[in-house]
């Protein structure tokens, strides 16, 4: 107890002291911890932005590629199509070949129908089929296209819905 008393008489006598200390000292503790805590928040904030704009312009890419990825398929089929009374212009040859290169080079090599989407756009060709088979493979095409569109269009709204979920952020 004798202890106790003369720490109180020792604060007492330099009260002073220590308001003038500790005060001072105290503003600081306190601000430097505020600080860090603020510059820990705004890293953690920047990051999280950093992220989202990673993701976002991830789908645009994506969204672009299913774009482009439509129109070329459009002109593919319209450019095989051609009227049986009329020979095919070897001159266009090249240009539908190019443009079936296109498709194929946006194409993911591990995509499950990618082996039979590029058969069928090779039998596409004018020439290359049938008669009778020509219509077959037209539609195989815009078929096996159209489902490769609808997977990628619901992993792009599956990307979107993972970026607008409040965890993502």
């Amino acid at each position: 107890m004798g202890a106790l008393n003369s720490l109180q008489a020792f604060i007492s006598q330099y009260q002073v002291l220590f308001v003038s200390i500790g005060v001072p000292v105290l503003t600081v503790l306190i601000s430097w911890f505020v600080a860090v805590q603020t510059n820990r928040t705004s890293r953690r904030m920047a990051e999280k932005e950093r992220t989202l704009g990673v993701q976002l312009k991830l789908a645009e890419f994506r969204q672009e590629w299913i774009n482009g990825l439509r129109v070329d398929l459009a002109d593919y089929s319209a450019a095989t199509f051609h009227d049986k009374q009329i020979p095919f212009p070897k001159e266009r040859y090249r240009e539908v070949i190019a443009l079936g290169a296109r498709i194929v080079l946006r194409m993911n090599p591990k995509d499950p129908d990618f082996e039979k989407f590029k058969t069928a756009l090779s039998h596409a060709l004018p020439g290359s089929t049938k008669e009778a088979d020509e219509a077959k493979v037209s539609d195989t095409v815009v078929a096996i296209g159209q489902s490769i569109l609808k997977r990628e269009w619901e992993r792009l709204k599956s990307d979107l819905a993972e970026i607008d979920r409040p965890s993502a952020r």
